[in-house]
């Protein structure tokens, strides 16, 4: 790490949770498809998250759900995968 970057603040699922409002459940959903990335594991297991990223990831999918999209139509309703390709590409960006 040079001198120029901030330290990275990572927290654990329930606190990041907490932080932005959202179930336990909600991160642990968006982590197995794929949407948001954990960082490292403590020496019991538990994932941590990097808060900045995971908010402004969170955010984003708010505003995709507040635009009209649901979830079945997101993440691959129809079984084919090929929108939850087309969200984390637009999570990406």
């Amino acid at each position: 790490m040079n001198g120029d970057e901030e330290p990275k603040c990572l927290l654990k699922i329930g606190e990041m949770a907490c932080k932005i409002g959202v179930p336990k459940s909600t991160i642990c959903y968006y982590t197995k498809i794929g949407l948001l990335p954990f960082v490292a594991r403590t020496r019991g297991g538990y994932r941590l998250y990097e808060e900045s990223a995971v908010i402004s990831r969170v955010e984003a999918i708010r505003k995709m759900f507040a635009n009209g999209k649901r979830h079945a139509g997101i993440f691959g309703g129809n079984g084919s995968g090929s929108n939850l390709q087309q969200v984390k590409q637009m999570l990406d960006k």
